[in-house]
């Protein structure tokens, strides 16, 4: 290869990285599994199925692959869990659709998280609220893409799976739970918004396997 043809090489992988960095993730990771097969021990043989498999990295998160193995589905949410689902306990994910689970595959587009001025309580409309080390992370932008949802013979969603990536952020600054004093540079308190940590979901690949029943919203 001539030095004109190793330049224009060069060039054309330095623009695709660039691009990459720019839009950031914009598919699964095609790394990522849900079921794993042990081939040596006494776990010879063995097969693990996880619900999703997550992928983040953030101002306060090393790049970090969470597997998650329970999972259930309600009214317009899927929760995915490291440990059985509990009523009262927040999942590692919640992922959120706006008005009812998704009837079919597609793509549903995040809506940026709000907080209510004077109360400052978070409302997320679309897209994850992701749990890490007791803080939660809301949606910004980003994207759920839905690839399969499964119906039982009277029309109730029983199964979905897909992925997402996108960019979330705490509501507050790290060591805060509450508004803080001094407020955090350019905080409108008429018109809050969130001010914390950045996590970026690089890939969550999700497959619900949980004996859920859900009645889709008219």
């Amino acid at each position: 290869m001539n030095t004109t043809l190793k330049f224009a090489a060069c060039c054309s992988l330095l623009a695709a990285l660039l691009i990459g960095c720019e839009e950031g993730p914009s598919g699964p990771n095609p790394g990522q599994e849900l079921s794993i097969i042990y081939s040596a021990g006494i776990l010879d043989g063995l097969v693990y199925n996880k619900s999703a498999d997550l992928q983040m990295h953030g101002d306060m998160v090393r790049t970090t692959f969470l597997p998650l193995g329970y999972d259930t589905l309600k009214t317009n949410e899927a929760h995915f869990d490291l440990t059985p689902i509990q009523t009262f306990n927040d999942p590692e994910v919640r992922l959120i659709f706006k008005g009812s689970l998704p009837t079919a595959p597609g793509t549903y587009d995040w809506e940026e998280t709000k907080i209510s001025a004077g109360s400052m309580n978070v409302q997320v409309i679309a897209g994850p609220v992701v749990s890490y080390e007791t803080v939660k992370y809301f949606p910004l932008k980003g994207k759920t893409v839905i690839t399969n949802v499964t119906k039982d013979g009277n029309g109730n969603i029983v199964h979905i799976d897909g992925y997402f990536n996108g960019t979330l952020r705490s509501q507050w600054p790290d060591g805060a739970n509450s508004l803080p004093n001094p407020l955090p540079p350019d905080f409108d308190i008429t018109n809050p918004t969130l001010v914390g940590e950045n996590l970026t979901v690089s890939s969550c690949i999700f497959f619900s396997r949980s004996r859920s029943v859900v009645r889709p919203v008219q």
